[in-house]
């Protein structure tokens, strides 16, 4: 429900809420709170001592409504003097609506029309999503205009690192603006934000990725999933997400980092991939999940990873999605990154498909098992873009040279083995069709995962065991060449 925006009611819903906390009541309470408040702000407020509790009360929100931060600073000391309080949880409820109340007076709301005005956006619905978040109850009707929007996020509290939804939408439709109209936005932004004391959180809205869905065709999500090694630690293990979907660009949006053992991230891979199916269901009509992985890691049998697995049938992650593998050294590497992107382009060029009759795909020998051969032949024939390996690549934190490295380092985008053993007939029977065509290589693997065990004599167990480095260099989620990458470069044995 919209809080009224008058800074005298405002202040009354707060008082009403802040003498349901018990440490308030009495008022040696009250004074102790006062002087752990002033040790926290580092000076000490004018509020002035009253009689009865509520006009006491009343004092001392005035006096912390004229220092920035004052308000949330006492709801600090308060959450600190009665942790787990309902009523202080209930107070900070309130203090949110406020700060999305405070945050629009009457010129400053009249500043906002006048640059909404001159501005057309054909998307406002997908960007007062983004803006209003997950957890946000649904409008009455979808906004149709800049207006509808502005009516209905006003009435949302401000997200949980201070900043209003409403200071959120501004800056995303900056983004997706040029000119006079989105400088004037981020102006307005930069303002409300100095107001509430939030400008770092504000920075970070501004450079992360804008999650935002446009009507669109055909619309494909991404998850990106990091997974390495914590520090030192043997069997624990760092997982990072990001998220996309925005068509117009690749915008990927971070999440948070998650720690623990392998069993431990692929129960938290399922919840992500979960949520993520939950929040993109209206609008992707593909969902690709992408494994960032180190070298010691590319033979985890992910694409097998349980769905749903509290139920009879849990459903491997292979099966529903597309699930490619990306090198995390490679990311990492920047002198390997122009062989990278040369054969990327001609393998997007082409479709996959070889315009004047020479393969496109290395098959790498069991039989010899040539390192250096095979480096001197990826350098030589520019226009491989994929590699089939002999074998796959050993889960060895220590330096070393295999295929994989040989074909990453030389820029190869695709690269496809049996974990268990790629030297066998019925891998290459069931793998061979699949690379006349790159282009949807993702999707045919898939569906090799997907067939039953006796769909086919040869290929019937093959799909479980396949992995697939698909590897886009203009899809980076790593800003930075990190000063010590974890696969050393060694000369070829």
């Amino acid at each position: 429900m919209r809080l009224p925006t008058g800074p005298d009611t405002s202040q009354k819903i707060l008082v009403d809420a802040l003498e349901q906390v018990q440490v308030l009541r009495d008022p040696n309470g009250r004074m102790l709170c006062l002087d752990l408040l002033a040790d926290r702000l580092g000076f000490s407020l004018q509020a002035q001592v009253l009689p009865t509790t509520r006009q006491h009360l009343f004092s001392i929100v005035l006096a912390c409504r004229r220092h920035r931060s004052g308000l949330a600073a006492l709801l600090d000391v308060l959450d600190q003097m009665e942790p787990g309080s309902e009523a202080v949880r209930r107070a900070y409820h309130v203090l949110d609506g406020m700060r999305a109340a405070d945050l629009l007076a009457d010129r400053e709301r009249e500043r906002l029309l006048d640059v909404f005005s001159h501005v057309t956006c054909s998307h406002v619905a997908a960007l007062c999503r983004t803006a209003a978040g997950l957890a946000a109850p649904e409008p009455s009707e979808e906004p149709r205009d800049l207006v509808d929007a502005l009516v209905y996020l006003e009435q949302l509290n401000a997200r949980s690192d201070g900043i209003p939804p409403v200071v959120v939408f501004v800056e995303h439709l900056a983004r997706h603006l040029d000119g006079p109209s989105s400088d004037q936005l981020k102006e307005w932004n930069d303002q409300q934000a100095r107001k509430l004391g939030v400008i770092d959180q504000l920075r970070s809205v501004r450079h992360q990725a804008v999650d935002v869905v446009l009507h669109h065709e055909h619309v494909e999500a991404c998850l990106v999933l990091r997974i390495e090694r914590y520090g030192i630690e043997r069997n624990v293990y760092v997982l990072t997400d990001w998220r996309q979907i925005d068509p117009t660009g690749w915008y990927p949006q971070r999440g948070e980092d998650f720690t623990g053992t392998l069993a431990e991230i692929e129960a938290q891979v399922a919840e992500l991939v979960e949520e993520a199916e939950v929040y993109w269901a209206r609008h992707a009509a593909l969902i690709r999940i992408e494994f960032l992985l180190p070298h010691e890691l590319l033979n985890l049998p992910v694409d097998q990873w349980k769905l749903e697995a509290s139920t009879d049938l849990p459903q491997p992650l292979g099966l529903r999605y597309q699930v490619v593998l990306r090198s995390l050294e490679r990311a990492r590497t920047h002198r390997w990154h122009r062989n990278w992107r040369h054969r990327w382009a001609k393998l997007h060029s082409d479709q996959g498909q070889s315009s004047n009759g020479r393969p496109m795909t290395h098959w790498c020998s069991s039989r010899t098992r040539d390192l250096r051969g095979l480096e001197a032949l990826l350098i030589v024939r520019d226009e491989l873009v994929s590699l089939v390996l002999s074998a796959p690549p050993p889960a060895a934190q220590a330096a070393v040279v295999d295929e994989v490295v040989i074909g990453l380092r030389n820029g190869l985008p695709v690269i496809i083995w049996h974990r268990d053993d790629g030297s066998h007939r019925p891998f290459d029977a069931a793998v061979r069709p699949l690379l006349n065509g790159l282009g949807d290589l993702p999707e045919r693997v898939r569906q090799l995962r997907g067939r039953a065990p006796g769909a086919a004599r040869s290929t019937g167990r093959i799909g479980g065991h396949v992995s697939l480095i698909w590897d886009d260099p203009d899809r980076p989620v790593e800003p930075v060449e990190l000063p010590m990458a974890p696969c050393k470069e060694v000369p070829t044995p």
